[in-house]
């Protein structure tokens, strides 16, 4: 369990910045402030092929001024995270997004405060 903590992405450019990063995991994150990086593309959270249990947090994307960039609070590939009772933010960016479910994630989101961010799209 992750309970407590406030948690910062890097600011590599040209890469993945994340506050957290799951491959194939199932861990409980609550109770954290979580803000991705500040360059290359900045998630909150990134969940490839886990099932967390994502609850009680302040989430936000992080920013970065990369040209055609996106950042996200919360982005799922496959897996079953189960997302509840957060304030989730997708950042600032060209292209914000709060959640992003993609490639057969079966996410449970439930009871979210959950906004794009601000950009040029949202």
């Amino acid at each position: 369990m992750i309970d407590g903590f406030r948690v910062v992405g890097g600011a590599v450019s040209g890469t993945v910045n994340a506050g957290f990063f799951l491959t194939s995991s199932n861990p409980t994150i609550s109770n954290n402030v979580i803000v991705g990086g500040s360059a290359g593309t900045p998630y909150g959270i990134r969940s490839d092929s886990s099932s967390p249990v994502i609850s009680g947090n302040t989430i936000s994307g992080g920013s970065t001024a990369a040209l055609s960039s996106s950042s996200f609070g919360i982005h799922c590939i496959a897996g079953a995270p189960q997302i509840s009772g957060n304030t989730i933010s997708g950042g600032v960016a060209f292209n914000t997004n709060g959640i992003s479910i993609v490639s057969g994630s079966a996410a449970s989101i439930t009871g979210n405060n959950i906004r794009g961010g601000t950009g040029t799209i949202n």
